[in-house]
């Protein structure tokens, strides 16, 4: 409900704003000298006519107006390449020059050959190799007419797991950004419980029959009934939020409806792999949603296409659907086009 009455709070003051459009004093139009930030420059109306006069104090005004909500915000892809490079550095790791990677294998110490693998010193202080490692690791390196900006794009993550940007090290910057930008909720897709939960799930399928998705549900009711499972879960995402309140500088709220930013997470499930491994990583997933009140929904994820992922939609929507129904109808989120 917060995020929707925010975004509803924001649709009732623009309205409210454009209908006092018609009552902008003489004195405060724009080239009178008022600035937009004065205490007598009028009502809210009246200060974003002053902003429009020039591009700075516009994006001034603009980043100091509430907002209500960043939805469907993928951790991995909000952060940005600079912050990475920071991390990479701070994880003690080198960059190599041939993968546009980051990695553990020492650093070339030869003067005479052109190097593969070099220092993050090294790279932030030659401007051809920082401009590599920029072009490599963001949408800025790509152009028309070279590789095409889908390859481009998915390149870009794996120069980011390399960096090891773990998310309880992006989020906190995240949320500077977003509070900075006066949104008031974010919901974040991001991993929400330990790789092994599915895999237990898995190893409960040794046969997976998708025309029989009553017994695969059957087979794995003992771990639906276990405790454990839901233990696990919420400790997975205490233990990050515990981390994420350690960041220095990180003084104000993060969950509940107390604080001024609101964090709630989309628990994602990979469509490119087997059948029987999707429908347990969308059971569990499911099962997150419906036990922890911060997971608020499921999306699939991984390229739309990708061979497994257009040989399988059909197949993956049946189970979808199927889990839907009999797991108390969680929400989910697909993304617009899908397919």
């Amino acid at each position: 409900m917060r995020k929707l009455s925010a975004l509803s709070i924001i649709a009732l003051c623009w309205f409210l704003l454009v209908m006092e459009g018609c009552c902008l004093p003489i004195q405060n139009k724009p080239g009178n000298g008022v600035v937009f930030w004065a205490k007598n420059a009028g009502t809210p109306f009246q200060r974003f006519q002053l902003a429009k006069q020039n591009t700075p104090e516009l994006i001034a005004f603009i980043r100091r107006m509430p907002k209500g909500a960043d939805l469907h915000t993928h951790v991995s892809g909000a952060t940005y390449a600079e912050f990475i490079l920071e991390r990479a550095d701070g994880n003690k790791m080198n960059y190599d020059l041939n993968a546009n990677v980051f990695t553990k294998k020492e650093a070339d110490q030869s003067n005479g050959t052109p190097k593969k693998i070099i220092s993050i010193q090294e790279l932030k202080n030659n401007p051809a190799f920082l401009a590599q490692y920029l072009n490599a690791a963001s949408m800025r390196g790509w152009y028309p007419n070279t590789t095409n900006g889908h390859d481009h794009f998915f390149s870009t993550f794996e120069c980011f797991r390399q960096g090891k940007g773990e998310p309880e090290d992006i989020i906190p910057e995240m949320m500077a950004r977003n509070r900075y930008e006066k949104i008031q909720y974010l919901e974040l897709m991001v991993q929400c419980m330990p790789d092994d939960l599915a895999d237990k799930f898995k190893q409960a399928l040794p046969d997976f029959d998708l025309n029989n998705l009553e017994q695969m549900l059957a087979q794995t009711a003992p771990l639906m009934k276990d405790k454990t499972i839901e233990d696990a879960i919420h400790r997975y995402l205490d233990e990050r939020e515990t981390k994420i309140r350690q960041t220095p500088g990180l003084d104000y709220a993060i969950t509940g409806n107390d604080g001024d930013l609101v964090i709630r997470y989309i628990v994602q499930v990979k469509r490119t792999g087997p059948l029987k491994d999707f429908f347990a990583s969308a059971l569990v997933s499911i099962l997150a949603v419906n036990v922890d009140n911060r997971i608020v929904g499921l999306n699939v994820v991984a390229p739309e296409d990708d061979p497994a992922s257009w040989e399988s939609f059909n197949a993956q929507m049946k189970i979808l659907d199927f889990l839907w129904n009999k797991m108390d109808k969680p929400k989910f989120t697909f993304h617009a086009g899908e397919l």
